[in-house]
């Protein structure tokens, strides 16, 4: 039996850290099913739903819900993601009793004004219109789509104009209907707060909703669409191209996962890391380069960034190939394991320095399905990972044969090398402002 994101229980799904150091209470709300339940034609529902959420209630306009959280001096935010849509901020605990009230206003009692909805999509279109001035985001959201296709992973949780454009006042009303009930949220609050006010906070804001149930985290299919292939994404007038290169990765249910996390981070990242010594320190041919593993709840995306000049854009790539297929197979040294070990362990303090990250990590727990505590065990984990565990993660998850390249650069400069690199049925092109 498949279950949902929050067990089923009578009890409020609460992560609660109490710390009075400072008189403030960071607050969460997750409503589990982001974009990955945009229904096929609509993507960007999510994204749209939880952007028209403050936009007024049925007791209250826009102005007068973002006055009343400016009165308690208290910030508010919704964003979504992919796997939910949060609404965040702070307040001031002696404020708890007005703000539960308007939160549980603002999260029970949504209005979708039909003028304040078409504001908040027209912002929507103006910023995937924009999107085609910032080549990194650009390169990014196309190696996605390269090698996922129409897949989950494929979609961006904002949507594209075509989808944006279509959906309906009515068409967020129904997803906020399908989403926001009792059993599919769960609540943080971390800071100056005692654990019975956070319970009754929980208890108020999971008892304004209506009754439901949690919605069941999706299959994601990750097996690459275009792997081997390149595809440019044509944008004249640039002299050098923002590319990148990756496969579907492992995710947190991957008993490999922290072997890959250490043998990932020698490759590509930390400044002495290899790739960064081959690229930019020995041939300066990008000033930033790195490889990352974006781990989900069952799979993930292994990602390598770099932006060299047009002159260097093919030698550039054909190194990082060799470099990525020379660890999968050769492996790392004992230096380079011991250092990454090391570096991952001295950066573990920052991801927990606040009460704020702590109760974040609970939440990646929560939303990534990642054994429970497993932050906690952090530098035991990364400790464990000797030079063979981590070169047989390598062998296993570092797939040469996989490998998309995704670029924004001037097809008319760079096309040309790019086929002598890989072959002219192996590179693909598609204009800038496509989708």
């Amino acid at each position: 039996m498949t279950r949902g994101y929050v067990p089923a229980s009578d009890a409020p799904c609460l992560i609660h850290m109490e710390d009075n150091r400072f008189p403030l209470v960071f607050f969460e709300v997750l409503v589990f099913g982001g974009s990955y339940d945009d229904p096929p034609g609509l993507e960007g529902l999510a994204d749209l739903t939880a952007l028209n959420l403050l936009r007024g209630t049925t007791r209250r306009s826009h102005a007068e819900v973002m006055d009343g959280f400016n009165d308690l001096g208290a910030s508010v935010d919704v964003t979504s993601h992919r796997e939910y849509i949060s609404i965040s901020g702070d307040f001031m605990p002696r404020c708890m009793e007005p703000f539960t009230s308007l939160l549980c206003e603002v999260l029970s009692r949504p209005a979708f004004p039909v003028q304040e909805f078409r504001k908040e999509r027209a912002l929507a279109l103006e910023d995937i219109r924009n999107l085609v001035n910032d080549d990194a985001e650009l390169a990014r959201q196309h190696f996605h789509r390269y090698i996922y296709g129409d897949r989950l992973d494929g979609r961006p949780s904002s949507g594209w104009f075509r989808t944006v454009s279509k959906i309906s006042v009515q068409d967020c009303r129904d997803f906020y209907q399908g989403h926001f009930v009792s059993g599919n949220v769960a609540v943080v609050l971390a800071g100056a707060i005692s654990r019975e006010l956070a319970d009754d906070f929980a208890s108020r804001v999971v008892g304004s909703l209506r009754t439901g149930p949690s919605a069941v985290p999706p299959e994601v299919d990750d097996s690459p669409v275009n792997g081997g292939r390149i595809l440019i994404v044509d944008k004249p007038g640039r002299n050098q191209a923002q590319v990148v290169m990756g496969h579907p990765s492992a995710g947190w249910n991957c008993p490999d996962l922290f072997a890959l996390l250490v043998g990932n981070t020698a490759f590509g990242g930390t400044f002495t890391s290899r790739l960064v010594d081959e690229i930019r320190e020995k041939r300066g041919w990008s000033y930033g380069v790195s490889s990352s593993i974006f781990a989900g709840r069952t799979s993930g995306t292994l990602m390598m960034r770099f932006f060299p000049e047009n002159r260097d854009l093919a030698p550039a790539i054909e190194l990082v190939e060799k470099l990525f297929s020379s660890t999968a197979f050769g492996g790392l040294s004992a230096d380079e394991v011991d250092a990454a070990r090391k570096y991952l362990i001295r950066q573990y303090p920052f991801r927990i320095e606040t009460v704020r990250k702590r109760a974040d990590e609970l939440v990646a727990d929560l939303v990534f399905g990642r054994p429970a505590g497993v932050m906690s065990r952090f530098v035991e984990l990364v400790s464990s990972q000797d030079g063979q565990a981590v070169n047989q993660s390598l062998g296993r998850h570092f797939r040469p044969a996989d490998l998309s390249t995704v670029l924004v650069g001037t097809a008319a400069e760079i096309r040309r090398d790019l086929v002598a690199l890989a072959g002219a049925g192996s590179v693909d092109t598609v204009d800038y402002r496509s989708e």
